[in-house]
């Protein structure tokens, strides 16, 4: 298991298992997800929220379905506004760490890439899907996107080149505004 430090907040993190005390840490902890448990397939990734050295106040148990390499589970914390965008595989998932409370799931119809934030943005990279949210994990817009795909974000401008054809929107509002 690993440890990334964003003050004020810990997130332990094990991307292929459980950890030794996964049930104390499941045990005192204020939220414990586990989803996906009971199916036998695919690996199993762990991630728990704390405060300090304390025990984490949220877990998080989670089978997913791999399609390759490049699928990982992943995770971007949102430290001023207390907000937790984590996925694997199919699954996408925003927690508020002040409640502790889960605020939406989404289930995806390609892998989980990546999250990135842009300013006041969250970007979610999927193979088939590019998302943006607000701060506070609200859904801004969507757009499915065909493979081969990137971007790149300047001055509040989403650059977008799918399979070599260079799009341009807003940020804020995503293929509505497209210039």
């Amino acid at each position: 298991m690993f440890q990334i430090s964003i003050a004020p907040y810990d997130l332990l993190c094990l991307p292929n298992g459980l950890p030794p005390l996964y049930e104390k840490y499941a045990k005192r902890a204020q939220l414990s997800e586990e989803i996906g448990l009971d199916d036998p397939h695919g690996p199993l990734a762990f991630l728990a929220v704390r405060r300090g050295a304390g025990w984490p106040f949220l877990t998080l148990a989670l089978r997913y379905h791999a399609t390759g390499l490049s699928v990982l589970p992943g995770a971007l914390l949102i430290p001023e506004t207390a907000t937790l965008f984590v996925g694997a595989g199919l699954r996408i998932f925003a927690y508020d760490l002040n409640a502790p409370a889960r605020l939406w799931d989404e289930e995806l119809s390609s892998a989980l890439w990546s999250w990135a934030r842009h300013g006041d943005y969250v970007l979610m990279r999927a193979e088939g899907e590019l998302a943006v949210w607000d701060l506070q994990g609200r859904k801004q817009w969507a757009r499915m996107v065909e493979p081969p795909w990137d971007y790149w974000v300047e001055d509040g401008v989403l650059h977008l080149d799918e399979m070599g054809e260079e799009y341009t929107f807003a940020l804020s509002t995503g293929p509505r505004g497209e210039e």
